[in-house]
């Protein structure tokens, strides 16, 4: 099961555990999806699109990471770090791959401080749509990659011809790429996806 942890709507309190607990005692295991700032972090004033927005204090978002991960150790065996930043839940105007590495970073550091035994999965900006990273930004990822767990794409496909073979192709390009980057025993997960 993916629960999306909006931190919108957490801010200084955690309120997932009735939710959290019916899925242990029914044997499902929860991927948390970290995503969104809590209202005093916005970079942007004013603005109702929390769940987009950047943190404009990433030790303080990254605080408040650890203190999540710390409460549900033991609980949740794996964690997102957001959803669709290059995309759908994608990081307010302005930001930039090099941004969101710094982010997934200082979340990467969080968790494993907090639960050294929480598998951690890179939720990816690119590839899901067809798009690639530069030079730059590649290099970047290659070194968040070669940290997690768990490589998670989406594959929403609604751009392609209805052939199984184009769906193939682009989860082999996917796959080989981060391959490339030097993990061997990274998986990669689709945790959403649909064709149409």
């Amino acid at each position: 099961i993916k629960k999306r942890f909006s931190l919108k709507d957490i801010g200084d309190r955690i309120s997932y555990d009735e939710r959290i607990a019916f899925l242990n005692e029914n044997g499902i295991q929860c991927m948390g999806t970290l995503v969104g700032v809590p209202p005093w972090q916005n970079s942007v004033a004013g603005s109702k699109n929390a769940h987009q927005e950047y943190p404009k204090d990433l030790e303080a978002w990254e605080a408040a990471i650890e203190k999540i991960v710390t409460h549900y150790k033991g609980r949740i065996p794996y964690y997102e770090i957001w959803n669709e930043a290059g995309w759908w839940d994608g990081l307010n105007i302005g930001k930039t791959y090099k941004d969101y590495a710094a982010l997934v970073q200082m979340a990467i550091n969080a968790i494993r401080r907090a639960d050294p035994d929480a598998k951690i999965v890179y939720q990816v900006y690119y590839y899901s749509h067809g798009e690639k990273p530069g030079a730059d930004d590649a290099e970047l990822e290659k070194k968040i990659v070669q940290q997690v767990d768990v490589v998670a794409i989406h594959a929403y496909l609604r751009d392609l011809p209805m052939d199984e073979s184009k769906m193939e192709d682009r989860l082999k390009d996917v796959c080989d790429k981060f391959l490339d980057y030097g993990n061997k025993n990274v998986k990669i997960w689709i945790t959403e996806g649909c064709v149409n």
